[in-house]
């Protein structure tokens, strides 16, 4: 008389057929070469929320105190991106500024920063305060010179003027107008 294969043998035949089907897939899938991924690579960068960055010369004098909501720098090129950042500079014989923009950034090498979207800088006093409004400024911290080729607008004593383009000196408080310069007096 034969017997049927009981139900133990036939699930240890569907075992061995999974587990040689699952040996065959991986041997498959490790002689094929490995496909480059077709999204970009992404690269890392450190990150600090609230941060205070303080730029010094040689011998340790403040050049500049930068305050900003976010600052995050890549590690491939060092440079540091910053999201709402409060800029200061207090020289040391000349009238505070201080200037705010809704993002900056710094190379690696700290040559310059760079403030742009809604930039603005004010010195003064509430009765003598000079307001600079422009899109975007990039500012040497050593020589603690600004420049611009955007437009600008000035605001002092109730009087505004419009250009194109400035270079301004913070430590000496002279602004430079490039061109298209035109104004508004009220008495």
């Amino acid at each position: 008389m034969h017997h049927p294969p009981s139900t133990g043998m036939i699930a240890w035949l569907v075992i061995l057929g999974v587990g040689a089907l699952f040996s065959a897939l991986i041997a498959v899938s490790i002689d094929e070469k490995p496909q480059k991924s077709s999204q970009p690579e992404l690269s890392l960068a450190y990150y600090l929320d609230d941060a205070e960055l303080i730029g010094t010369n040689e011998d340790g004098t403040i050049l500049y105190q930068v305050w900003t909501d976010k600052a995050a720098q890549n590690t491939q090129d060092q440079s540091i991106a910053l999201d709402q950042v409060r800029m200061k500079y207090v020289p040391q014989d000349g009238l505070p500024w201080t200037l705010r923009a809704n993002a900056g950034s710094i190379p690696a090498d700290a040559s310059f920063i760079r403030l742009n979207g809604d930039v603005v800088a004010t010195t003064g006093d509430s009765e003598n305060q000079t307001t600079v409004r422009t899109f975007y400024l990039d500012i040497d911290p050593e020589t603690r010179e600004a420049f611009t080729q955007d437009e600008v607008v000035i605001e002092y004593n109730g009087r505004e003027v419009n250009a194109t383009g400035m270079r301004a000196n913070f430590a000496t408080n002279q602004l430079n107008l490039l061109s298209n310069v035109n104004g508004k007096f009220a008495p």
